[in-house]
């Protein structure tokens, strides 16, 4: 809505009558006291002003003297298309203060005050929650924010501000609109690359070693195999990687070492060792943002509960994602964990545990 003129000292006649409901009229004159003419624009005038017949009018000023679009105003602003009095040829016309500024007052106080900021009074702008959620500081008016209590929740970082790295790793979080997708791998096979990808984490374990046979005191469980873990972009995968999921020892007079785990290129994890004359070193890993080694095994132990030709069989190493296998009777659980060496006791005759196998999962990141 237009903001209306202000002019001191007008006072003129109607060049033309109006009936009632009329909407346009004409001013015998559209200069002011001092000889200027009016500007076009938007004025508040009293008709008859004295009389019975007085009313308060507003209208557009245009080509000096011609005043269209009429509406009655009452005393307390409110417009209606038309007078509702019937005036004269002659009648008076001057500026109506009140209903001028009171307009005037209005507009600029929701429309037309400076915007405010920290250090200045003015106008601030309702914030939606899109632009809360944004943490947005200023509307599209440019004024700043204010926060309604019907948006008005308990931070997400309770009572204080996030830190740097806080805001950042909600920020990503938040951005994704497609939740994560875990895709495990327990044989070997292709992964595929979708649309929309940002990234993955993989994560996997070489095989488990087989267990030894515990004839003496030298045979031993097999080793845990190595365990790897990676964030890979989208764009540093290929369109298909080739999974490979490292097989499980196998028992035996010398147990057979655990297979190697491997995503595409990118990370290794290394069989377990199978259990033989010695303690079997753990397998390694490779290419991962952590790489960490399978347990190693232990030999067989005498037990001193049995004669001196008894022996407990060695114990198999655990990895990051199974336990190994314990004197032939527990044998190895979950994935690339070593197999126990066999037991000569009442526990058990001979023969050791196998390991188990390896394993790959895959978390995807979507946009």
């Amino acid at each position: 809505m237009a903001t209306p003129k202000i002019v001191a000292d007008l006072e003129t006649q109607l060049a033309t009558s109006l009936a009632i409901g009329g909407t346009s009229f004409t001013l015998s004159s559209g200069v002011d006291d001092d000889g200027t003419a009016l500007p076009d624009g938007k004025y508040y005038f009293t008709i008859d002003n004295g009389t019975s017949q007085k009313e308060y009018v507003v209208g557009t000023l245009a080509t000096g003297t011609s005043v269209t679009s009429v509406s009655n105003v009452t005393r307390q602003g409110t417009e209606s298309s038309g007078v509702d009095r019937a005036h004269r040829v002659g009648a008076s016309v001057i500026m109506t203060d009140f209903l001028t500024y009171k307009n005037y007052i209005d507009e600029t106080t929701v429309a037309g005050a400076a915007d405010a900021d920290t250090a200045t009074k003015g106008v601030l702008e309702s914030g939606t929650t899109a632009e809360i959620d944004a943490d947005t500081a200023t509307g599209s008016t440019g004024a700043e924010l204010a926060v309604t209590p019907d948006k008005l929740v308990l931070s997400k970082y309770g009572t204080r501000l996030p830190t740097a790295d806080e805001k950042t790793f909600l920020t990503a979080i938040e951005q994704n609109t497609v939740p994560p997708q875990v895709v495990p791998f327990t044989a070997s096979g292709t992964w595929t690359k979708d649309a929309g990808l940002k990234y993955i984490t993989v994560e996997g374990v070489g095989g488990g070693g087989g267990g030894g046979t515990s004839t003496s005191s030298t045979k031993t469980g097999g080793s845990g195999g190595g365990y790897f873990r990676k964030l890979i972009l989208a764009s540093a995968l290929g369109a298909t990687e080739t999974v490979t999921i490292g097989a499980a020892g196998l028992e035996g007079a010398t147990g057979t070492n655990g297979g190697a785990t491997t995503f595409g290129a990118h990370c290794t994890g290394n069989g377990g060792t199978g259990g033989n004359t010695a303690v079997a070193a753990g397998g390694t890993a490779t290419g991962g943002d952590i790489n960490i080694q399978g347990q190693a095994s232990s030999e067989a132990i005498s037990d001193g509960n049995q004669s001196s030709t008894s022996y407990d069989g060695g114990i198999g190493g655990s990895s990051m994602l199974g336990h190994g296998g314990v004197w032939g009777t527990s044998p190895a659980s979950g994935y690339g964990a070593g197999g126990s060496g066999g037991s000569t006791d009442s526990r058990g005759i001979g023969s050791g545990t196998n390991g188990t196998a390896g394993i790959v999962i895959v978390t995807e990141y979507y946009s």
